[in-house]
């Protein structure tokens, strides 16, 4: 799991096949050098089995730790080649859009800004997370509104006068 609850991938699974875990009660996470583990003690067993982390699993926890750790245009690295791996990890896009949301509030440039907060809110879409989503669909549209707003606002003052004089001619009729 990341630090916002996510779950980032699974090993294992149980069952009674010789591969399988039968009864799991303990679980314990250690790194030797650059190679990471898991231990999972397993009571069904009476065994210790111990699981190294895959290639795609390194580059997760890597770009992970990046995106804790302030750094977001690495992690934004790493979660591309995450979703090269595997095109169906909804967190690697929702990792790369967060990246994307991130740069856009960087900028001062407001075509830049529409373009990034696009980009953004079509990777939090493939990732299926509307929180993320919605946040960079409000910082669109906030921007579209800003920049249109005199063009809004003499449209609606037309429609309210054009309605208020159909209501006068209609009352005197």
């Amino acid at each position: 799991y990341d630090d916002e609850g996510n779950l980032l991938y699974v090993s294992g699974e149980q069952g009674s096949l010789s591969n399988t875990l039968k009864n799991p009660v303990a679980l314990s996470y250690f790194t030797k050098g650059t190679e990471e583990y898991v231990l999972v003690l397993d009571q069904g067993s009476k065994s210790i089995v111990v699981y190294e982390t895959t290639e795609f699993g390194k580059l997760v926890n890597e770009a992970t730790d990046l995106y804790l750790n302030n750094k977001i245009s690495e992690a934004q690295v790493k979660w591309e080649q995450v979703v090269k791996m595997n095109s169906n990890y909804e967190l690697g896009y929702v990792g790369i859009g967060k990246s994307i949301l991130r740069d856009a509030n960087k900028t001062s440039d407001k075509d830049e800004q529409l373009v990034k907060y696009k980009e953004a809110m079509d990777m939090f879409e493939l990732g299926h997370n509307k929180q993320y989503y919605s946040d960079a669909f409000k910082q669109y549209r906030n921007i579209i509104l800003k920049d249109n707003f005199s063009i809004i606002m003499t449209g609606f003052i037309i429609v309210l006068a054009a309605g208020i004089t159909l209501t006068v001619v209609s009352k005197k009729h």
